[in-house]
């Protein structure tokens, strides 16, 4: 690598996959319509059993045990100002098992509706434009922190390698504390990720078929057997979870390598991401920790309102200057000239 290169960290939020997922404003009426699709999609006849060792159950009856947890997650992303307020409640409650099933059916809605509108080209695009000499080779001095739960990185990468749905790449775009690297590439999402993990770190699909549109019968057979032996039978048959959390809820040692490993950015370039208020005290320390920060980019359809949140974590800039990106270029993702 020329060490002569700035190190650039990219910074997306869910205005970067706005294409195909929807922000904040129509979760609901998307989860409904993700509920819709399942109840009129998948079929099962009442003879339709599933057996985890000595468990047997319907499909039929799990299936209604998910359309219900569907149901519940649109009413609470509808009465809250999002899911993440909804699920501070449950943790001054200490609801921990809601909250464990609130994360359980948010990953099968995300994972249901990739399934259904595919990918934002925009990814695909961006990588194509700065991958190196082959496909996994992505510039040393670029990182990437994410907000989104969403496996858009993974599915539009997957695109250029030509992988198949057990080949999805979890780990380059989820890279663990223990791997992050300050020379090298490094993309970690925050929040977690749609996908479930396993007590040996291992990411695998929820829904093994998500790069079809086409729905196949059995593409809810995991998220049938696993909520209706582990969340309703309390049959601990998976040494698995869904692999998401919460802003608020702190990983500290988590964040700490992350300030660790960002602090030499040279160039942030935010996209689509509204620095909300559950993220402002992690936002706050990592990019208060780039003491070398020369330049920051922000592209959005309303970047002066972002560019207003940031300056509450960095007011210095307000003298130094952000660049706005124009509207008119969010059909792709900004390449600043210094990559």
């Amino acid at each position: 690598m020329d060490n002569q290169l700035p190190k650039i960290t990219y910074l997306f939020g869910a205005g970067a996959s706005a294409n195909v997922l929807p922000t904040v404003k129509d979760l609901p009426k998307r989860i409904d319509a993700v509920k819709k699709y399942i109840d009129e999609k998948y079929i099962y006849n009442d003879e339709e059993t599933v057996t985890i060792k000595d468990f047997t159950f319907k499909k039929n009856d799990a299936k209604e045990y998910l359309l219900k947890g569907l149901e519940n997650l649109f009413n609470f992303s509808h009465n809250h100002s999002t899911v993440d307020t909804y699920a501070k409640k449950l943790d001054l409650r200490s609801n921990s098992r809601e909250i464990n099933e609130l994360c359980f059916f948010l990953a099968l809605y995300f994972n249901i509706e990739q399934k259904i509108n595919g990918v934002d080209l925009r990814y695909e695009t961006f990588f194509i434009s700065i991958l190196d000499y082959n496909a996994y080779k992505f510039p040393d001095n670029l990182k990437f922190l994410s907000w989104n739960y969403d496996l858009q990185m993974e599915l539009s990468h997957s695109n250029i390698t030509g992988a198949n749905h057990q080949d999805l790449n979890f780990e380059l775009f989820n890279i663990t504390r223990h791997d992050l690297k300050k020379d090298k590439f490094c993309s970690i999402k925050i929040n977690g990720s749609c996908n479930f993990i396993n007590d040996y770190r291992s990411l695998f699909p929820m829904v093994p078929k998500i790069f079809q549109s086409e729905c196949s019968m059995d593409d809810l057979d995991f998220a049938l057997s696993y909520c209706y032996s582990h969340l309703i039978g309390n049959k601990r048959y998976y040494n698995a979870r869904p692999n998401m959390n919460f802003a608020w809820f702190r990983d500290g040692e988590l964040l700490t390598k992350i300030v660790e490993t960002y602090d030499e950015t040279e160039i942030l370039v935010v996209i689509g991401y509204s620095f909300p208020f559950f993220n402002r005290e992690i936002d706050r320390q990592i990019i208060r920790s780039m003491k070398k920060l020369k330049k920051i980019y922000i592209q959005d359809l309303m970047p002066e309102n972002i560019k207003s949140r940031f300056l509450s974590i960095l007011p210095d800039w307000e003298i130094n200057g952000i660049k706005i990106i124009s509207v008119n270029d969010i059909t792709e993702f900004f390449l600043p000239p210094e990559l």
